[in-house]
């Protein structure tokens, strides 16, 4: 390799050191400025093209520096590896993957009796959670003592890299929670790396719970971390507690969203903690939160497909911020859990298969939302009763059947099977049943030879079951009538398509088209 450089001086890595300690001692050790200097731009072009998306401290670019610095291999073990390509891969500690959100690059931290017994930072010490020294139980620090400014390894690891001063001259503090950060150390080192994902879990979700009112460390998280594991009762008092302290800011619902978002480890915690909440009550002090039609799903506990669904239908009253991607204020949705309660979401409008685009469906939606067949489905789109929502003219690029026409449809008619089976009764001459009692239908066969009833829902919607068991007589058009019936006896205002091409004199088929044409709306009054 042409860029290769040789070093005068060649360290050992201590056991436990990390990468960019490593770096930073060799730049010292040969008299450059800094790591940037130490690595020339030739290189830094050569690293960027060979290893993309990793930084100084990850393989595979700190093995690559070790190539241009002609040192042994064998000390990329101090660089952590990636379970993936990207920059926001996990990194592994063993066989546990660390998530990014539990590193710290900058400022980096360490501990002052440490850098005095021996002058290097630890590996260890990258990590978030570590906020103190396992091993002298004292605090770790992260800004100069003197000046105040964080502490950078760009040009050594005992000097402060803006006024000089000796890291290891920093106050010793002592630490009274050492019991937790040496149980972190034990999870990190011997669990299962399911252990620790659920671990990362609750890590995250607390801290990103505490971003509402800024009101907890690294050493608060741990605890509470800890005690989610170890003492399960107290967590959930404790967490309801924080919740209720600050009831005033956001909905309970709202405050548990970081932990909603790792449902399969939190959803009986959740339960239990929400049992506890006082109830919500908007005032001035309310925060305003931008939630993601994500996070809402999340608040909400419903399927993507049920939020675009009561988005479309306004059952959420968001007035103006009825749309399906850009954030919703926080304060819409608190308007709605309070006023439901949450438990239950008032009457949730679930629909039996919601449709799978808030604006159109098929065959089989529109069957399963109007309980029919599957084939009288497909009889009432020939019939014209939902339209084709398209892209364009092209009928190839039809998207589905309209919902707001299904939704018109609901509203306003119903299926003579559809009230037989509301009705729960036998649908065999339901609709001579109901011209007995001047109930006719708007479409069926002896009105337009469609083939299905229909019925304006207002003229159904006083019916009972027990309208039905006191008709015992009544006309029907098949079958022997019965003894002293006379068919068509009851007043109709209707005609069947032969009797219509009777009294017109002219073929069924013929007054098929005058129907479709809407020409035989006052034929019969000639």
């Amino acid at each position: 390799m042409t860029l290769i450089r040789n070093l005068l001086i060649h360290p050992i890595p201590y056991d436990g050191e990390s990468a960019q300690s490593f770096l930073a001692r060799i730049a010292d050790l040969n008299k450059h400025s800094s790591i940037e200097r130490l690595i020339n731009k030739e290189q830094n072009h050569f690293l960027a093209k060979n290893a993309p998306n990793c930084s100084l401290v990850d393989l595979p670019r700190f093995k690559y520096i070790l190539q241009l610095l002609n040192i042994d291999l064998n000390h990329q073990s101090l660089a952590f590896a990636k379970s993936g390509p990207t920059s926001r891969s996990a990194k592994k500690w063993s066989n546990i993957e660390l998530h990014e959100n539990l590193l710290k690059y900058y400022p980096y931290s360490y501990c002052p009796q440490c850098i005095e017994e021996q002058p290097f930072f630890k590996k260890i010490w990258l990590l978030q959670p570590l906020y103190a020294c396992p091993i002298h139980s004292i605090f770790l620090v992260d800004e100069c003592y003197q000046c105040g400014y964080s502490i950078m390894l760009s040009s050594g690891v005992t000097k402060c890299s803006h006024c000089h001063a000796l890291l290891q001259d920093a106050p010793k503090i002592k630490c009274s929670s050492i019991r937790v950060i040496r149980w972190f150390l034990e999870i990190l080192n011997h669990d299962s790396n399911e252990f620790f994902k659920h671990f990362t879990a609750y890590w995250r979700s607390i801290l990103s719970f505490s971003k509402l009112d800024n009101s907890m460390d690294m050493e608060a998280a741990l605890k509470m971390t800890y005690e989610y594991f170890n003492a399960p009762n107290q967590s959930i008092d404790r967490l309801s507690t924080l919740i209720n302290q600050r009831i005033k800011l956001a909905h309970p619902r709202i405050q548990l969203l970081p932990f909603l978002k790792y449902d399969r480890f939190f959803r009986h915690y959740i339960a239990l903690v929400e049992a506890k909440c006082h109830v919500y009550t908007r005032s001035d002090a309310s925060c305003i939160i931008d939630i993601k039609s994500a996070e809402l799903r999340l608040v909400l506990g419903i399927a993507k497909i049920t939020l675009n669904y009561w988005i479309y239908q306004d059952f959420l009253k968001l007035g103006e911020c009825k749309h399906y991607y850009d954030p919703i204020p926080s304060h819409l949705i608190e308007d709605f859990l309070t006023i439901s309660q949450y438990k239950p979401l008032l009457q949730k409008p679930r629909m039996k298969k919601i449709l799978s685009s808030p604006k159109s469906l098929g065959l089989k939606d529109i069957a399963q939302n109007l309980d029919i067949h599957y084939e009288t489905a497909r009889k009432l789109t020939n019939m014209g009763w939902f339209d084709l929502d398209q892209l364009c003219n092209d009928a190839k690029a039809a998207k589905g059947y309209s919902l707001i026409k299904l939704g018109s449809f609901q509203k306003e008619y119903i299926l003579a099977s559809t009230l037989a089976k509301k009705l729960g009764i036998n649908p065999t001459n339901l609709v001579e049943k109901l011209a007995s009692i001047g109930v006719s239908p708007i479409h069926g066969p002896y009105i337009n030879a469609s083939p299905l009833n229909i019925y304006l829902k207002r003229s159904v919607n006083h019916l009972k079951k027990h309208d039905f068991d006191e008709i015992t007589q009544y006309p029907t058009r098949t079958g022997r009538p019965k003894k002293g019936v006379t068919p068509l006896e009851t007043k109709q205002d209707f005609f069947s398509l032969n009797e219509a091409a009777e009294h017109l004199n002219i073929s069924p088929n013929k007054v098929s088209v005058l129907i479709n044409k809407g020409i035989t709306q006052n034929l019969m009054n000639f």
